[in-house]
């Protein structure tokens, strides 16, 4: 492809860009709803910083609430949201099938760039999961987490999405003294469905 070419297209993409831009649709304000999706780990354990162990991988359906609330004083739109999941996110049969994972709650800060009835953003924040195996008392694992989402205004209210959320989750495990969960990766890939109030 030669550089002219290059530019025309490019020129084109930005010309059909910048019409969404100058309608882009008001996000500010209270919104809430429901999420349904897919959620994986890898599970690693350390004991007493001198052996590690994993990872063993967990896969599962997820399904939540959200709600959050977004100021838009400009160009972006800046907001602040919590979620929760529920589900069983469970061990593969090729490793450890004992362990659980049935909640997740994030409180994210969000970013977002308005182009016509989407909104894209980037999130971080804090990041709280419920963790069992073989039957024990839940523990609660804990850790950063951060991932970037599109949400699509339908009319003036509703809206449609996707986001992928990342998550280092660590903690100890009170049941076995010396034993640790630590950088353990907890993803989920969620389809949003929502109402600003």
């Amino acid at each position: 492809m030669s550089i002219g070419t290059f530019n025309q297209m490019l020129a084109g993409a930005i010309a059909a860009f910048l019409p969404l831009s100058a309608a882009a649709q008001d996000w500010d304000g209270a919104y809430g709803g429901v999420t349904l999706g897919w959620a994986a780990s890898e599970n690693n354990y350390n004991f007493n910083d001198t052996y590690d162990e994993g990872p063993y991988k967990l896969e599962g359906s997820v399904a939540g609430l959200f709600a959050g609330y977004n100021v838009q004083p400009g160009a972006l739109v800046y907001g602040v949201e919590i979620s929760a999941n529920f589900g069983d996110v469970r061990g593969l049969p090729s490793g450890y099938d004992n362990q659980e994972y049935d909640s997740i709650i994030d409180l994210k800060g969000r970013v977002g760039y308005p182009s016509g009835p989407a909104l894209f953003y980037a999130a971080l924040g804090y990041s709280s999961s419920r963790f069992a195996e073989d039957g024990r008392p839940n523990e609660t694992l804990g850790g950063l987490g951060f991932g970037i989402g599109v949400d699509y205004k339908i009319g003036s209210r509703y809206f449609i999405g996707a986001e992928y959320y990342w998550r280092d989750q660590s903690g100890s495990l009170d049941y076995a003294p010396g034993w640790s969960i630590r950088d353990t990766s907890l993803d989920t890939f969620t389809i949003r469905g929502g109402i600003q109030f």
